[in-house]
């Protein structure tokens, strides 16, 4: 079902800003998966926080990300090559 999710997501991607829907981005230097209040810059300047606590470990250096609107109205986050569920964020800037 992730796998399905995410190419779905993939498919209908274009650059443009978080707040227009679907964003797809890369995480500025090393991602080291979500701890709790897990703060990451994007190579655009967006920062953004995980909204919720999850654990999670996957170690990637600079890897793509797409954020898209979370069914609870917020905002979600999947990196790509984890295999992880999607995570609520909050866009901090």
């Amino acid at each position: 079902m992730k796998i399905v999710v995410a190419a779905l997501l993939i498919s209908v991607v274009s650059t443009s800003s978080i707040a227009q829907g679907v964003y797809e981005g890369r995480i500025d230097g090393e991602f080291h998966g979500w701890d709790g209040e897990t703060i990451y810059k994007l190579m655009d300047g967006h920062v953004i926080q995980q909204a919720v606590y999850h654990y999670h470990y996957h170690y990637a250096y600079s890897p793509n990300v797409i954020i898209f609107n979370s069914q609870s109205g917020g905002y979600a986050i999947q990196v790509e090559g984890d295999d992880d569920q999607p995570l609520p964020i909050k866009v901090l800037r």
